[in-house]
């Protein structure tokens, strides 16, 4: 018998690992099967920990390959949110399918030297505790979306096809795929799954508080505290690595952070009468509460409209998490010369407001944005 196995049979027996651990580690020596799977058997209330510093769950290569759409979907809980965190990256950066944060819950794929972007403006941001939610993302390689807590939340059509989950090269839970400097999850993950198919809204919303067995119709990866299974089109199955130190935590999900649903609200972002086009303009936004910045984020895109004094106006969907530190929005477009148009509005977190406001830009200092904020963007 060599060292090594002496060594992990002498951590087995140390470990007071429970039963159904103990025969995993055994069924590990006899299939082959990677050691770290072992690590799928523990308590049903146990979930994936990542420490934000190099652990991540990692899938087989290729073995995504084939599939025409997929659906990957998890229960996510950030302990902090930072630069482009990953909640998941498919592939490599010419080739890939990427779920992250950055400001806001961001989908974007890339493909034939191009790469396409969706957005969710909520409220999620690196220094708020936002408890449990479900993330979900569909992708048939034409287009993609995302859902929070099941309701969608990102809808992209992309001009040109993407493969579904990237080249196949690496499939990442946690971290980046290419050592970039985008910073690693810090948090728990737990039921994450993958379906060989595009859900729909209903499908997510009703497997939001299930918990899918292995050999479901159409799933193709499950890891959860029982399980550990991937299985490639051609039928053959294997097992997800964890690496570094990612290891299992005892947690439960609450009944209330299940079932907890987004709030929303309507605005209307009204451009002053010097705008006539957007060619060249940047529109920005910074949550704050009470002048402390805690987020920032998006791109216009095209929801643009003309009203009837001639304005140009940007409309945008808010949603949030009952939850959360920003009070104001703090609105700033920047043009080529340099000339700067900014807007404050209060945001009233405690409910959502089924009326559209509207938020008037007006010319500005171009050092409105450091006047008004008391610390350093975060």
């Amino acid at each position: 018998m060599s060292a090594s196995l002496v060594l992990l049979l002498r951590s087995w027996v140390l470990s007071g690992r429970n039963l159904a651990a103990r025969f995993g580690f055994l069924l590990a020596l006899v299939t082959g099967f990677s050691a770290q799977s072992v690590s799928a058997a523990e308590p049903t209330n146990s979930v994936l920990h990542f420490d934000g510093n190099g652990s991540y769950l990692e899938l087989p290569p290729h073995c995504l390959d084939g599939y025409k759409a997929i659906t990957v979907e998890a229960w996510v809980r950030p302990e902090r949110l930072g630069f482009f965190t990953r909640f998941f990256e498919f592939g490599t950066q010419k080739d890939r399918l990427v779920a992250c944060w950055n400001g806001e819950f961001n989908i974007h794929a890339s493909s034939v030297g191009m790469t396409w972007d969706g957005y969710a403006n909520g409220f999620i941001s690196r220094l708020e505790n936002n408890g449990w939610m479900h993330l979900a993302v569909v992708s048939d390689g034409k287009s993609f979306s995302g859902y929070i807590n099941g309701a969608q939340v990102i809808n992209e059509n992309t001009p040109k096809p993407f493969h579904p989950s990237g080249d196949g090269s690496k499939y990442y839970f946690g971290k980046d795929t290419f050592g970039g400097e985008e910073e690693d999850f810090v948090g728990q993950m737990d039921e994450i799954r993958i379906w060989d198919k595009a859900l729909s809204s209903d499908d997510i919303k009703i497997r939001l508080s299930q918990r899918a067995p292995w050999g479901s119709s159409n799933l193709v990866v499950l890891v959860n505290s029982n399980t550990n299974r991937v299985k490639a089109i051609n039928g053959y199955e294997k097992t997800a690595l964890f690496r570094g130190n990612l290891n299992w935590k005892v947690q439960e999900r609450s009944l209330t952070e299940v079932t907890r649903t987004l709030r929303h609200q309507n605005l209307e972002i009204i451009f002053p009468p010097e705008i006539h086009s957007l060619t060249n303009i940047n529109l920005r936004s910074i949550k704050l509460d009470q002048g402390v910045a805690y987020g920032f984020g998006w791109n216009l895109k095209n929801q643009i409209t003309t009203n009837a004094n001639g304005n140009l106006v940007y409309k945008e969907y808010l949603q949030w998490f009952p939850k959360q530190f920003a009070t104001e929005l703090y609105l700033f477009v920047w043009g080529r010369s340099n000339e700067v148009w900014t807007a404050v509005h209060p945001i009233n977190l405690s409910t959502s407001n089924p009326s559209v406001q509207s938020v008037y830009l007006k010319r500005s200092d171009t050092n409105a944005p450091r006047n008004l904020l008391k610390t350093p963007l975060t």
